[in-house]
């Protein structure tokens, strides 16, 4: 885990720096009539590693049987130095491998639009969304100033994910609201409103 000293507040310890690199992605977009494709490849090139200076090790063992449970201490803070060599490695190891993602609008007629798109991630170490994905959408727009959206992604982990959402432009100023639910590994459901203003 990241050190911080004791004492410190949450903002010093977001402003931990434990790790740099430079990363490049590349893309493009494609468009003929109706039709418009984009492709891109992220971290086509990165060089990311963790500073391990910048950590602390925690050793910690726990046992539970059915009368004794016994806990150590995982607060006690030791130098990273002091952690298995195999564990250092593997952090050391941590990289963003790269992910690959297409995607495709089409503009069947001046009110309705549909969407696909799909993404692969070549590397798990560094990344805490899904492996990968496909997913289709469809835009609905009955008066000028509405937009109705909804869609539907399924997940290399077994998840289906369904969204809806709506948008309200209105000159420079947009309003936007959706809610995503998420079945098949630990359900939920979760909403977002955002307001913007600029030329759109």
């Amino acid at each position: 885990a990241p050190s911080s000293d004791e004492g410190s507040s949450v903002g010093s310890i977001l402003r931990a720096n434990n790790g740099t690199g430079v990363g490049i992605d590349v893309g493009g977009v494609w468009q003929s009539g109706k039709l418009m494709v984009g492709v891109a490849i992220q971290n086509l090139f990165n060089t990311f590693e963790w500073d391990l200076k910048g950590f602390v090790y925690r050793s910690g063992k726990v046992l539970v049987n059915d009368t004794v449970t016994t806990l150590d201490d995982f607060d006690l803070e030791q130098a990273v130095a002091l952690a298995p060599a195999s564990l250092r490695e593997e952090a050391l190891g941590q990289r963003f491998g790269p992910a690959f993602a297409v995607g495709m609008a089409y503009r069947a007629t001046s009110k309705i639009a549909i969407t696909a798109d799909a993404q692969h991630n070549t590397s798990q170490t560094l990344v805490v969304d899904e492996a990968s994905h496909l997913g289709i959408g469809l835009e609905f727009r009955p008066v000028q100033i509405l937009f109705l959206r909804s869609g539907i992604s399924l997940v290399s982990t077994g998840r289906s994910q369904y969204a809806m959402g709506l948008g309200l432009v209105l000159g420079p100023v947009n309003l936007s609201a959706g809610v995503l639910s998420e079945s098949g590994s630990g359900d939920y459901t979760v909403g977002s409103v955002a307001l913007s203003f600029g030329h759109h």
